[in-house]
């Protein structure tokens, strides 16, 4: 029996015993002689229990119609004393404590006392305990408990209480008859215990459920039904739920419609009024955050303040409303940018929070939304007291939520972003890891496809790259890429969103360019820049920024790639940013910075004064809007030095100069030590130091200098670039001035090296940034010669270069004693070895899909990871016993043994001085002779001379005779200028170390094989056939038998090689190769081979068609020898894809290093500058016959420049004829037998034809 019914009831008893009494001329004027007539069948005495039934009634009307407190204690006192007084099985019993139940409930309500929903619960569950199901009454019973329930699951999220709810109004439902009016009303409830889970668990399921139950409540209802505007904005409520997970803009579309009904169909004085505005609102701001229109922002600003001005003090929902209105005006702000919308917010937000009592459920969602409000704040302004506020107010929230509730993700992100813009101010990486740590959380509790996972992985990717910029680990900046490239990919086309998710991504592609200094990196950075900017209006608040950023990219791209169009984009992103932004914001000062960037290196290049005056100018309102403290103003005050700098440099006013030094100096001072770019700020101030010495001669500003750099060159953290820059300009002024030890400085740099060449990148990368450091070993080495420790200079020479091919052949190192120890990591380290070697070769940019389906990105970044596991490895390998030195550069103790078996000389060409360095068999020390008549120029100017006379003969590929012969000289012409640069390389370098070492005119017959390592320059130069050959006596190969090495350890590591037993030799010629020049000698050059190899030794022919790339590396595992008369491709940018053209295409270096060739012998490259190397990377030996040692063959003979078709099988005759004596291999003998054949060729042809005989070389053993 419901509350209406038993009145009704109730009144029709009153009537039938008024008028029996009177039948009975009894007195009714005593109402209780009334009453006991009625129940005149129970023993008690229940009229009073009547009346008081009716007080509770009426006390309970009062009160929700906006009564005083104690209407509704009078009402609870009432009915509880009415349920005392009413029989135990008594029908009217259960109603009662229904309507006990129910006034706990209005109680709780109104002022959030838990105890009043667990009594509420309690007596409704007697209600229905006592009442048969087969009641009329029963399913409202049902239905009222399972509302208890729902409001108690909606204070405690204790997911109990939500299934009881969903449980009991779903009984309610079955047992409601469709024509029954209360149906719409359990309907809509039990979709709201629906949508309730649903923001619990955020199950799609639930969702849908709820969205269908209320509309079918509306559906049932007649149209002037009074709780119809309940039900329209509940189905809102659902719809926009249902919008937030799924990101349909149709339905949040439906929700504004449906809650503009509800709006439209409420009185202005209806008590919900207010909460239906406040809802309409809400739904305002979603679409506001979706299409970015103005209108709708406006319009939610607008519903939320009416629902707060008609709402009553003390109001229950009263705190919500106002922290609602504040996320209204934190989202106005973050469009328009005004300051008093975040004022706005704050005081709301407070508000809020102030008039909410602890245990009030929305208490986590106030103090998030105060938190934020503050957060906004803090970046406008940057007053570090709106951080702390920011903080304090966040981690509130956080603790109060419980750790199941589905709004905690959100709330930890947020606390997330507020540490990190602490850690952005006050650079305390306490902070940044307290930042990640909440981020990873959110991240996780989040389920896969919750439409906030796109923003809560685009957060955690800002906290890695916050990190990232502070502790350049390459492992933050990958995961930075890899979760905000989820998080674009995840947002839908549409979303306002994806602006800044393409922007953020874009950012951490530019950060990892820096550290890594890959073009596609930067060229992705742009890209996503460049879609963020198409994609936002021009009155978008974030506009400023996201034009800051690519601009940021521009400039970088103007630096890499030198095109003054990106430069002007750089100025022009940057003025707009400027003038977009109003005075007192606090992205301002970067924005100021920026511009002045930009405008110096205009002015560099262009030389207008007028841009290094706004450059300077841009800089100082910089430094002076910025806050004391601010985390960035060590930079613009260093920015700031550079750009005094370059005026003192163009009007050498000395004022720029001191203020160069002094900005440069504070930016030392404010930066902590493990700060990233504190070895900038350093270097910068030693180059003032150094401009300041220049400018007035006082030593001690040297020693300031010096000072600086090796400070700098110390830093634990810091891109590796700056950290070698550092230590090599230690180096080169301590060994100028006299200043500090050199040979610290340059073991700093050269212990720097591997950190910058790091093999977990690309072979092609690594050569690039091989260009920053060119010349570093050789510098060092003369450093260490200077200072007579020779050693010294060896060991350097050997560390500083070929140091992609060293990495290689690391990677190959043999682990037969680590097998022995340790076969379980041996194992672990091949593995790892191979990965690294394998995924190293590839190029960085390529038209084939990485392995395993790994998008490029994917590949790259496990490639890094390998390589750190690699480098975990190696540690481990060094902790067994008598490893320790594993794979650590060789020392002189090993290096000695290069020379078992003849003499090897170094020779170190550096721009302060020139010097041989030899080991001669069975010594322990190193022989030096210096060089003083030959120079660095005289060496540029000999590979001038010879880049000349061979451009001038055209030799750059092996062709006919007839198209390759050299032209006559010039009659008028006396001298040649390649016997001319034969016969100086004679008289100043090889003729003073031939003397120096005793090999000068010594008896004939013991002529030695001398095996050079030369550097720089030098290595493109002849030196085997330098001499003056109109004298007799006067040349090289009077002397010695030449070979080259590009390094020591490259001798060493085919000492202990195993061999094949006679395996055969494999001959591949291409006598016609599509697309190249035919080489009909080839057929002519094979044949000779065949007629020395005869039977006794295994011999396979590859010809044209028949010589595939797959073919020939098939048949090379089975030969100990390889011969290759063809065509060849040398690969400047990308040494690896060097090889060789056969029938179907290259047979490049990479695919033969990918065999790992063991136990091989000679490889002849009769093919075209199969020994030229990359001049700007002279020290890498970036050549094929290099590449052939690296590959696994200790002896190789290549040619320096073009051969002529008709001399290769003549050279290759003479060569094979010694090499095959007796039915044998002697690959020992490959240089003896090489230095024979061409004084043979020489004889036949002349000596005067040097293009054609100087070019045969041999390198290794």
């Amino acid at each position: 029996m419901d509350p209406t019914s038993m009145k009704d009831w109730i009144r029709e008893s009153y009537r039938i015993a008024v008028t029996k009494l009177r039948d009975q001329d009894e007195d009714i004027a005593p109402t209780n002689r009334i009453w006991k007539f009625i129940f005149r069948d129970w023993e008690l005495d229940i009229d009073q229990a009547l009346i008081l039934f009716e007080y509770g009634e009426h006390y309970l009307g009062q009160f929700s119609d906006g009564g005083e407190p104690s209407d509704i204690d009078k009402s609870i006192e009432s009915f509880t004393r009415a349920v005392t007084l009413f029989p135990y099985s008594h029908a009217a019993r259960p109603v009662v404590l229904d309507r006990l139940g129910s006034a706990f409930a209005r109680r709780f309500e109104r002022f959030g006392d838990i105890e009043d929903i667990h009594r509420s619960i309690k007596y409704k569950t007697r209600a229905v305990k006592h009442t048969p199901e087969s009641h009329m009454d029963f399913p409202g019973l049902l239905a009222n408990l399972g509302g208890a329930y729902e409001s108690r699951f909606w204070r405690l999220g204790e997911l109990d209480d939500s299934e009881k709810a969903i449980h009991y109004l779903t009984r309610a439902v079955k047992l409601t008859p469709e024509s029954n009016m209360d149906l719409p009303g359990r309907l809509n409830e039990l979709g709201h215990s629906f949508h309730s889970r649903f923001q619990r668990l955020g199950g799609l399921d639930d969702i849908n459920r709820a969205v269908e139950y209320k509309i079918r409540s509306i559906e049932l209802a007649p149209d002037d039904h009074p709780r119809l505007p309940l039900w329209f904005c509940s189905l809102g409520d659902s719809l926009e739920r249902r919008y937030r997970r799924l990101g349909q803009l149709d339905d949040l579309n439906k929700a504004i419609e449906h809650k503009y009904r509800a709006v439209a169909l409420t009185g202005d004085g209806h008590k919900e009024l207010s909460t239906r505005l406040n809802s309409l609102g809400i739904s305002y701001e979603s679409r506001f955050w979706r299409l970015g229109e103005l209108d709708d922002i406006n319009r939610a600003v607008e519903s939320k303040a009416r629902a707060v001005l008609l709402s009553p003090r003390g109001h229950p929902e009263l705190a919500g409303w106002l922290s609602n209105l504040a996320n209204s005006h934190r989202s106005r702000f973050q469009r328009l940018g005004e300051l008093d919308d975040c004022n706005q917010a704050i005081e709301f937000a407070y508000r809020a929070v102030t008039i909410s009592p602890k245990d009030h459920p929305g208490l986590p969602d106030m103090l998030n939304n105060l938190s934020l409000s503050y957060g906004d704040r803090f970046n406008r302004s940057g007053a570090l007291s709106d951080c702390d506020s920011a903080i304090g107010y966040g981690t509130r929230a956080v603790a109060i939520t419980p750790g199941n509730h589905p709004r905690l993700p959100a709330r930890l992100s947020d606390l997330s972003n507020r540490f990190e813009n602490k850690f952005q101010r006050l650079a305390d990486i306490n902070d940044i890891n307290t930042a990640l740590e909440y981020a990873s959380r959110a991240v996780v509790l989040t389920a896969e496809g919750h439409a906030n996972l796109p923003t809560l992985l685009s957060s955690l990717g800002a906290v890695y790259l916050s990190r990232f910029d502070r502790l350049n680990d390459l492992t933050d900046i990958d995961k930075s890429i890899e979760h905000k490239a989820r998080a674009v990919e995840l947002t839908s086309k549409g979303n306002p969103e994806l602006p800044s998710r393409l922007d953020s991504l874009g950012i951490s592609y530019f950060g990892r360019f820096h550290r890594l200094g890959e073009l596609e990196d930067l060229n992705k950075a742009v890209e996503y820049e460049e879609q963020a900017i198409r994609l936002t209006p021009n009155d978008h608040p974030d506009l400023a920024q996201w034009l800051h950023n690519m601009g940021n990219s521009y400039g970088s791209r103007f630096h890499h790639l030198g095109r003054l169009e990106d430069l002007g984009r750089t100025i022009e992103c940057a003025s707009r940013s400027v003038a977009l932004t109003s005075e007192g914001h606090a992205y301002l000062p970067f924005y100021l910075k920026n511009l002045g960037a930009a405008r110096e290196r205009r002015f560099k290049i262009l030389g207008d004064l007028s841009d290094i005056n706004e450059a300077v100018e841009s800089k100082t309102r910089a430094v002076k809007l910025a806050p004391e403290g601010h985390a960035y103003l060590p930079s613009w005050l260093c920015s700031l030095g550079v750009a005094h700098e370059e005026r003192f440099k163009r009007l050498d006013t000395l004022d720029d100069l001191n203020k160069a030094v002094d900005y440069k100096a504070q930016a030392v001072r404010l930066t902590p030590d493990t700060h990233a770019n504190l070895p900038i700020w350093l270097f910068q101030l030693g180059s003032a130091r150094v401009t300041q010495f220049h400018c007035l001669g006082n030593l001690s500003l040297i020693a300031d200098a010096v000072e600086c750099f090796q400070k700098a060159s110390a830093c634990s953290v810091g891109h590796p670039r700056f950290l070698l820059d550092a230590a090599r300009s230690w180096g080169g002024y301590a060994t100028k001035y006299s200043i500090s030890d050199p040979v610290k400085a340059y073991r700093v740099a050269l212990d720097i090296l591997p950190r910058l060449i790091w093999f977990g990148s690309a072979v092609d990368k690594r050569y690039e940034d091989l260009r920053l450091v060119k010349g570093l070993a050789v510098e060092a080495a003369a450093a260490a010669i200077g200072l007579l420790r020779y050693e010294q200079a060896l060991e350097w020479l050997e560390e500083g270069r070929s140091i992609v091919w060293n990495q290689m052949l690391q990677l190959r190192s043999p682990l037969d004693y680590i097998d022995s120890i340790d076969p379980m990591l041996a194992g672990r380290f091949r593995r790892v070895a191979y990965q690294v070697h394998s995924a190293g070769l590839e190029s960085r940019i390529r038209d084939i899909s990485p392995p395993d389906g790994l998008s490029l990105e994917q590949a790259a970044q496990q490639h890094r990871r390998q390589a750190e596991e690699y480098e975990k490895l190696v540690i481990e390998v060094r902790k067994l016993p008598g490893l320790e030195n594993f794979l650590y550069p060789n020392d002189f103790a090993q290096l000695r043994h290069a020379s078992n078996k003849g003499p090897v000389v170094t020779i170190n060409c550096d721009k302060t001085r020139c010097d041989a360095l030899a080991i001669l068999p069975g010594s322990i020390m190193v022989t030096h002779v210096p060089l003083p008549n030959f120079s660095y120029d005289k060496a540029q100017g000999a590979y001038s001379k010879l880049n000349k006379s061979l451009g001038h003969f055209n030799l750059r590929e092996r062709s006919k005779s007839e198209q390759r012969r050299p032209l006559p000289p010039d009659p008028l012409d006396e001298h040649d200028p390649l016997e001319e640069l034969l016969a100086e390389l004679w008289v100043d370098l090889a003729k003073p170390i031939l003397v120096g070492l005793g090999y000068y005119k010594q008896a004939e017959g013991k002529i030695p094989r001398v095996t050079w390592c030369l550097t720089g320059v030098l290595s493109f130069l002849p030196l085997h056939a330098a001499g003056c050959y109109d004298q007799a006596g006067e040349k090289m190969s009077d002397y010695a038998i030449s070979s080259y090495t590009p390094t020591l350890s490259t001798l060493l590591s085919f000492t202990s090689s195993s061999r094949l037993d006679n395996s055969g030799i494999l001959a591949v010629g291409q006598g016609s190769t599509p697309g190249h020049n035919k080489l009909p000698g080839t057929t002519e050059e094979l044949a000779y081979i065949n007629c020395h190899a005869q039977s006794a030794v295994g011999y396979t022919r590859l010809e044209d068609c028949n010589a595939t790339a797959d073919a020939v590396l098939d048949a090379m595992e089975r030969h100990e020898w390889v011969h290759l008369a063809c065509h060849a491709h040398q690969n400047l940018s990308n040494p690896s894809e060097s090889g060789f053209f056969l029938h179907n295409g290259l047979l490049s270096l990479s695919s033969i290093r990918k065999r790992q060739f063991k136990g091989k012998g000679l490889a002849f490259l009769s093919a075209c500058q199969t020994a030229t190397g990359d001049k700007d990377l002279p020290d890498e030996s970036v050549h094929l016959a290099s590449g052939m040692l690296m590959a696994g063959y200790p002896s190789v003979i290549a040619t320096m420049w073009s051969v002529m078709d008709s001399d290769a099988p003549f050279v290759a005759d003479k060569v094979y004829e010694r090499l095959l004596r007796d039915g044998e291999m002697h690959c020992e003998e490959a240089a003896k037998a090489l230095h024979h054949a061409v004084t043979e060729l020489r004889e036949k042809i002349g000596y005067k034809e040097f293009t054609r005989w100087v070019p045969y070389v041999h390198f290794g053993t």
